[in-house]
Parts: structure tokens; C-alpha cells; sequence
């Protein structure tokens, strides 16, 4: 169920990515299973958008947290 959510839904049209007015961290694994052309698709949309990769899979957060807590803090501090 949890697959079939992440390719599904929710679906956002990437024109309709421009319309976000706050800046965005889009945070990947190098091995995540969304490819990496799609994630740097929803950064270059996002007009403020920022794509970072760092070691892990799509359970970054979770199974790299040192790593990822760095990058979401220095992005927070530089918003």
C-alpha cells in the first residue's frame, strides 16, 4: 500500500510546482526509489527549490539520520 501511495498520489503536475512561494529541500538517497531525474524535475520547478542527494535510500531520515539532520539544518539556517 505504501509502493502504490508513493507512485501514485499524491500527483501534483510539475507546472504546478511554480505556484509554491516558500523554499523548498528536496531530499533524496542516492539510492532512492524515485529516480533522480524526477526528483531534480521537482527541484528546477519549485522556483526556490534545492536538491540535495546524500547516502541512503528513500528511508533516508531513518537508516542515515546524522547525515540527513546536517542537511536539513544547514538548509534551515541559510532560509
Amino acid at each position: 500500500e505504501l509502493y502504490g501511495l508513493m507512485a501514485k498520489d499524491p500527483y501534483v503536475k510539475p507546472r504546478e510546482l511554480k505556484q509554491l512561494k516558500a523554499k523548498a529541500l528536496v531530499l533524496v538517497g542516492d539510492k532512492d526509489l524515485i529516480r533522480l531525474s524526477h526528483s531534480k524535475l521537482i527541484a528546477r520547478k519549485i522556483p526556490d527549490g534545492e536538491l540535495k542527494v546524500i547516502p541512503g535510500d528513500h528511508w533516508v531520515a531513518k537508516n542515515n539520520p546524522k547525515v540527513y539532520n546536517k542537511v536539513v539544518k544547514e538548509f534551515l539556517r541559510k532560509s
